[in-house]
């Protein structure tokens, strides 16, 4: 009978090895936002334009800094009542400014002309590599400042022919005027108007009214010489004028032409051309 001896090779039937692993995301972030550029606090919109307002934010993890997720950070402004407005890209690292727990942020909001005046409240929304998320705590408040603007055109009103003692002319071309900042003009509007002359001979402004729709003008507001008088009915809230919101329009008539001046050209050259303003 032949017998097989087991040989020893001398390799062991198990092995041990050394396991790390390095948890993440077990802690929410947290955040603080503080101010760059909000000089005072207070921020000036732009004549029918936007205003961006730029503000720095530091995240920080407890986990470190590698436990941040950089593109997780978002900013936002509010007011009551009022479109919320975002900063939808995103906020951008400054990397050269970071720690070993904490990446520092420069977020840029875009605020608008017609956006209220009064306090607004920026927040910031941030999360952690295991998808912890927070909002911050410590909100910045900042004040958008009240903006009285207009715009109008064209920057001429004017009457084809009349005749001498005709009455309900009304005027070739119209005025448009738009609302261009985030005062609510309505009720607020007025136009200062001067006589007309011709030589030493003038066409008294008491013979000329406005109104705000075609077929209105001829029984609208009587204008008074060099006198703010108000439109009644003028309606301009504040708005997007892009959307054709916060505008109104001014018709004009010559309701009589009085027989006792002679015919020509009247104009405002010699007391001045008209305003219109808001009050």
């Amino acid at each position: 009978m032949r017998r097989f001896k087991k040989t020893i090779t001398g390799r062991a039937p198990s092995q041990t090895t050394n396991v790390s692993v390095t948890l993440i995301g077990t802690d929410p972030v947290s955040i603080v936002v503080w101010n760059q550029t909000l000089v005072d606090t207070e921020v000036d919109p732009t004549i029918g334009n936007t205003q961006n307002i730029t503000f720095n934010v530091t995240v920080y993890d407890v986990n470190g800094a590698g436990d941040i997720n950089a593109s997780s950070v978002k900013a936002w402004a509010s007011k009551t009542d009022e479109a919320t407005r975002s900063n939808t890209t995103g906020c951008t690292e400054n990397s050269g400014e970071d720690t070993s727990n904490s990446k520092n942020f420069s977020c840029t909001i875009t605020m608008w002309y017609w956006d209220a005046p009064g306090a607004w409240t920026i927040n910031v929304s941030a999360s952690d590599i295991g998808n912890l998320s927070t909002n911050s705590t410590n909100h910045y408040n900042f004040s958008y400042d009240q903006l009285q603007s207009i715009d109008i055109s064209p920057s001429e009103v004017f009457w084809n022919s009349v005749a001498i003692g005709s009455e309900n002319n009304t005027a070739g071309n119209n005025t448009i005027i738009n609302n261009s900042g985030n005062y609510n003009i309505t009720g607020n509007l007025q136009v200062n108007a001067t006589n007309l002359y011709n030589g030493a001979n003038f066409l008294d402004v008491g013979n000329i009214s406005v109104g705000l729709d075609t077929g209105s003008e001829c029984n609208g507001t009587v204008m008074v010489n060099a006198e703010n008088t108000g439109i009644t009915g003028a309606v301009l809230e504040k708005g997007n004028l892009s959307e054709g919101n916060a505008n109104e329009t001014i018709y004009y008539c010559i309701t009589l032409v009085p027989t006792t001046i002679p015919s020509g050209t009247y104009d405002t050259t010699t007391e001045g051309a008209w305003t219109i303003r808001i009050s």
